[in-house]
């Protein structure tokens, strides 16, 4: 009994993370550690050329905590990315979030 529930704990977990990486978008880069309350706070949008808002959202993915426009799209130097910036620096609410970027998805819990 006790091997079985020790299976079923393991299989719900894996479980649990594909949940996460199935929803996250590899396209939004930002510091997943997370951010000091009273710091700058930027995400980087790779190749998302139509989007032109994004939103913070309780960990829960119901209530929107922020909302704002993203930077001008920037062409790299050094690749073919274009990408555009999610500044949130006036968020000063501590917790943990997602960014979500409608057309691209959301990006990993911070």
């Amino acid at each position: 009994m006790f091997k079985l529930s020790r299976l079923f704990i393991i299989v719900l977990s894996c479980f649990s993370l594909q949940l996460y990486a199935q929803n996250s978008s590899k396209q939004i880069s930002l510091n997943q550690i997370g951010f000091y309350t009273n710091a700058s706070k930027i995400a980087i949008i790779i190749n998302a050329t139509e989007a032109s808002k994004f939103y913070l959202l309780s960990v829960n993915k119901k209530d929107t905590v922020f909302k704002g426009s993203l930077g001008k799209p920037v062409r790299s130097s050094y690749s073919s990315a274009i990408t555009k910036t999610a500044d949130f620096s006036n968020f000063k609410k501590e917790g943990e979030f997602f960014l979500s970027v409608p057309t691209v998805g959301f990006s990993y819990p911070f």
